[in-house]
């Protein structure tokens, strides 16, 4: 299971329609609910760093947009070592660019011998840490968890553990984003509410 947990295909703003939901629907919700207080991310499976990245781009855009000076901590986890060290240098090749607006890498990263730097700004929003999501999360009260992509490749037994772990760590009504193809099951539609079924969006019940 752990070998299948290295699956490292990823993009900048993949499956773009999902983002632009967090931003135009889940963000107001929780900066409403949070008001002043720190928000927390976590992605989930970050694999080279495109997913957190992005949220972290998708915040300050969010933030500069709205006039809002709510601080956001993205939390970013990946079972591969190696790749996290390649996601800490933020520096990537054209294809993880295929999907993210020209006017954000514009804004957000810098072009030297046909690599894309990802400027400070960014990269200090974001905190790599390894971790293996069998183990104990280090994490609590989280407002939003990102794990797209990564539960179709475990058993349902596997994938309802998981998904328990992840409800205890989320604070009442925190935010989960699931994969396109990845569904809520079983009892866990009493954990999780559907808030965007398209987007495969939940929020952890009260």
């Amino acid at each position: 299971m752990r070998a299948q947990l290295e699956n490292n295909v990823t993009k900048f703003y993949r499956n773009i329609d999902a983002y632009q939901l967090v931003s135009d629907k889940v963000f107001p919700v929780m900066v409403k609910e949070k008001k002043i207080q720190p928000l927390k991310i976590w992605s989930a499976g970050c694999s080279s760093g495109e997913e957190p990245y992005s949220l972290a781009i998708l915040w300050k855009e969010f933030s500069e947009e709205n006039d809002s000076r709510v601080p956001c901590t993205i939390y970013a986890t990946d079972i591969d070592i190696q790749i996290l060290i390649k996601a800490k240098q933020g520096i990537y090749g054209k294809s993880s660019m295929d999907e993210i607006p020209k006017r954000l890498i514009d804004k957000y990263f810098d072009l030297a011998n046909d690599r894309y730097h990802i400027s400070d700004q960014i990269k200090n929003m974001v905190h790599f840490e390894k971790l293996d999501l069998f183990s104990k999360y280090p994490f609590s009260n989280m407002d939003m968890i990102f794990c797209r992509n990564v539960l179709i490749y475990f058993s349902r037994e596997t994938q309802e553990n998981i998904l328990m772990k992840f409800a205890s760590v989320l604070r009442p009504a925190g935010f989960l984003v699931l994969g396109k193809v990845e569904n809520m099951f079983g009892r866990f539609k009493d954990v999780f509410v559907s808030f965007d079924s398209k987007e495969r969006i939940y929020r952890k019940a009260n």
